[in-house]
């Protein structure tokens, strides 16, 4: 009945980085695992929760696309800016992930603790 009504899995936090994540999805896992085993007054198991990550880039991994581009001034003349000039006036991260922090559970009192161990998770590894 949870699949046909599409209520698969309740979000519990996000986290968002500009570049790379840190620490690495697999570590980052393995310590949401580890604090949550050792909160023993959860109905909580390991795996309950789970983090998913979203990657966006342009496709050129660390290196900016926009320093490749030809650029041209008004009269049609052929433009060269340095990596400088363009970093002033564009983004310099054009690589971002993100952390979904998830759970299965749909009971009240699950959401309940997994929203707090989320907080406090993300408090002690990030502290946001």
């Amino acid at each position: 009945e949870r699949i046909a009504k599409r209520n698969i899995y309740t979000e519990l936090g996000v986290v968002e980085f500009n570049g790379k994540a840190w620490p690495p999805l697999d570590v980052a896992r393995e310590e949401l695992d580890e604090f949550l085993d050792e909160k023993s007054s959860t109905c909580l198991e390991k795996g309950d929760m789970v983090i998913l990550r979203k990657r966006i880039n342009m496709g050129m991994g660390d290196r900016n696309p926009v320093e490749k581009m030809i650029y041209f001034d008004k009269g049609k003349k052929r433009r060269i800016l340095s990596s400088e000039q363009l970093r002033q006036n564009l983004p310099r991260h054009l690589n971002k992930e993100t952390y979904f922090i998830i759970t299965r559970k749909s009971d009240e009192e699950s959401l309940k603790d997994a929203k707090q161990i989320c907080r406090e998770w993300v408090r002690k590894k990030y502290g946001e």
